[in-house]
């Protein structure tokens, strides 16, 4: 699919709900049910970490410093690391930068102040060690003072490894380099990265952050990709569209094309598929995935794989968060809410053979 009035006639009128949508919150729907509406769940883990960094570095590396700080030290334990979490908590990081220094050969000192300071909050901390100095000497240790300073000098940003930064420069250079992918990047396109918009679908306005838009204005086409990365090979990523609903993502993109166009004054150009470039964070064989007509209708209306598991649409997706947002429902399911908690147990998956 490519014209952009055909897009268009997919784009409600003006109308807008008070709860702004995006791709991943229409997805966390799918997945957690209604609660995400109500209140967001952040999720967190090694995967979604370094596809942020990825992100950056292959887009918009300049914000690098602002965004992470590279630290390889590792927390205390045990009544160490209590108290290191106490301190950063309740001292000010423009104090503590007073009252930890660091020399040039890596030795940490502390001041009287910070001393006093420590005695407080170590309460109910080595109670069996009662004389003070030698309470003073279990904390005033390198391990200590260098985890909280720096800390307290990455408040605000992300914190990540030298072995991480690493893996994800490595990542950003297959990218860029590898015969699959590098005429993304070595192209007299004009391109836009992480390209903002917002629209509205079905009486709710999305946002979302394109990493992608490619213009060919000899050609009069234009072009959204997003990258995916993971722990998986690249022949697995169709597994990942299923279970992380990506087919959403990929429709509301397509639709948000329309006002793209418009943001960049090319109103009439040929949108063309889209596509997913993905790269496994492990192997690095990066690989780019059309997202094919038979697709967008798929992620339009629904769909049932040949295993009998059915995979709900954007439309109706869209249509049960109005719902579940007009009536505030947000602790059950619609069905749920009108049977008052009594469902078939659902059986569509079985096959019985008849004799």
């Amino acid at each position: 699919m490519g014209e952009a009035n055909t897009l268009e006639n997919l784009l409600s009128d003006s109308t807008s709900s008070d709860l702004r949508l995006s791709a991943s919150r229409v997805s966390s729907f799918i997945q957690n049910g209604p609660s995400i509406l109500e209140k967001r769940k952040k999720i967190s883990n090694e995967g979604i970490k370094m596809g942020k960094l990825i992100d950056l570095l292959l887009f918009e590396k300049e914000r690098f410093n602002d965004e992470y700080v590279i630290n390889d030290f590792k927390k205390p334990t045990a009544s160490l690391g209590v108290l290191a979490d106490r301190v950063l908590e309740k001292v000010p990081t423009e104090h503590l930068i007073e009252f930890i220094t660091c020399t040039d050969k890596d030795e940490y000192f502390m001041t009287e102040d910070l001393v006093d300071i420590l005695f407080d909050l170590a309460e109910g901390l080595w109670v069996r060690t009662t004389n003070p100095v030698a309470r003073i000497k279990k904390i005033n240790t390198k391990e200590f003072l260098s985890y909280v300073l720096n800390t307290a000098l990455a408040e605000g940003k992300e914190v990540i490894t030298v072995v991480e930064k690493d893996n994800a420069d490595l990542t950003v250079n297959a990218l860029r380099t590898h015969s699959h992918t590098k005429h993304l990047f070595d192209t007299d396109l004009e391109n836009h990265y992480q390209f903002e918009v917002t629209f509205n679908y079905r009486g709710f306005d999305f946002l979302a952050y394109l990493d992608m838009v490619q213009v060919d204005h000899e050609n009069k086409t234009i072009a959204i990709k997003d990258l995916k990365t993971g722990a998986k090979n690249e022949s697995q990523f169709l597994s990942s569209v299923l279970a992380f609903n990506y087919y959403i993502q990929a429709k509301l993109y397509q639709i948000a094309a329309t006002k793209v166009m418009e943001l960049l004054q090319v109103e009439g150009y040929t949108v063309l598929p889209f596509e997913f470039v993905y790269i496994s964070r492990y192997d690095k064989l990066p690989a780019i995935y059309t997202f094919t007509e038979k697709w967008e209708e798929a992620a339009l209306n629904g769909f049932t794989t040949n295993r009998g598991i059915y995979f709900p649409g954007l439309d109706e997706t869209v249509d049960l968060i109005k719902w579940h947002w007009d009536n505030k429902v947000f602790n059950c399911s619609k069905l749920t809410y009108e049977s008052n908690g009594h469902k078939q147990l659902s059986d569509n998956f079985i096959n019985v053979d008849d004799e």
